[in-house]
Formats: structure tokens, sequence, C-alpha cells
């Protein structure tokens, strides 16, 4: 067990500055053509530079998306000053026009991650429901006979179908 602990840190140790690397020229990417349709002259290294200096934000946004459904809105709003802080300072964009656009798209990825905590939470409250039914413990798959997998499946099936019922109530709610 402590073998697979120090491999997957070894992993971690290379991959994360990978993923940071790449997420980083993505992010640059996508905010350049943003800024090209909103009509900035300036380069995807300006852009990659805005980025970057957007992004030392992230250890304390990360901080304060602790907080359930508030700390993420807080960091995307923070996140979203920044850009338009670049879209009207560096990029010589009208502020207007800067707030509208990343305000809209901002505003999405809001929604979007507060809908995602509450479906987190009631997956975690269906997972709890299913460990009460199986007495407190969930055996590992590798350690379940063929019976209990299958008594496990449907109990999982259930709980799945009981969510999406839920979840279709719940909407035809919202739309009345």
């Amino acid at each position: 067990n402590a073998d697979v602990n120090l491999t997957l840190l070894y992993g971690m140790i290379i991959a994360v500055p990978v993923g940071v690397l790449i997420g980083g020229f993505i992010a640059a990417a996508l905010f350049f053509v943003i800024w090209k349709l909103l009509g900035s002259q300036e380069s995807i290294e300006t852009a990659y530079r805005c980025c970057a200096y957007a992004s030392a934000i992230v250890p304390i946004t990360v901080i304060i998306s602790l907080i359930p459904y508030v700390g993420g809105v807080i960091g995307l709003a923070w996140g979203l000053y920044l850009v338009v802080i670049a879209s009207t300072e560096v990029h010589r964009i009208p502020a207007q026009k800067a707030w509208l656009v990343f305000g809209i798209i901002f505003a999405i990825l809001a929604f979007m991650g507060v809908r995602s905590q509450v479906y987190g939470r009631r997956v975690a409250a269906n997972a709890k429901e299913i460990q009460k039914a199986w007495g407190g413990a969930v055996p590992s798959p590798q350690n379940m006979t063929p019976q209990q997998a299958e008594a496990y499946a449907r109990a999982m099936q259930a709980q799945l179908e009981q969510a999406a019922k839920a979840q279709r109530t719940q909407a035809d709610k919202d739309n009345e």
C-alpha cells in the first residue's frame, strides 16, 4: 500500500505541472479568441500573460471554494473582475462590453458550479442510503461474491431510478 501511495505521489509530481501548463495554454487560447472577437489587437502571448497573472489567485480561490455553494461563486467573481481589468487595461476593450461578455460567461459557469454542487450532495446522500442498506459498510467489488455484486448493483439501480424520478419531479415543478 505504501508503494502505491509513493507511485501516486511521483505521478502527481509529474502530472500536475504538465496539466497546469497544458491547461494554461488552452485557457490562453480560449481567452485569445474571445478577446480577438471583441476587437483586441494583442497577441496570444499577451493573452497567456494575462491568464498567468490572473491564475495567481488560484490558491486563495481554492480555499474560498471550500465554502459550500457561494465559495466557488466568490472565486469566479474575483476571476471575472481580473479578466475585465485585463480586457480594459491590456486589450483596450470598452469596460461595458467586457463586463457584458465575460459577465454572461462567468454567470453560466457560476450556475453550472452551484448546480453541480447540488447534484453532488444528492449523490452523496444516495450513497449514504446505500451504505445504510448494506449495514453501514459497502464491500469492495473485488471481495464480493457474484450474488453480493448483483444485489449491490440492484440497490444502486433502484437508488439511481429514485434519484432520476425525484429530479424529473423537481424539473416539472420548476417548469410550472
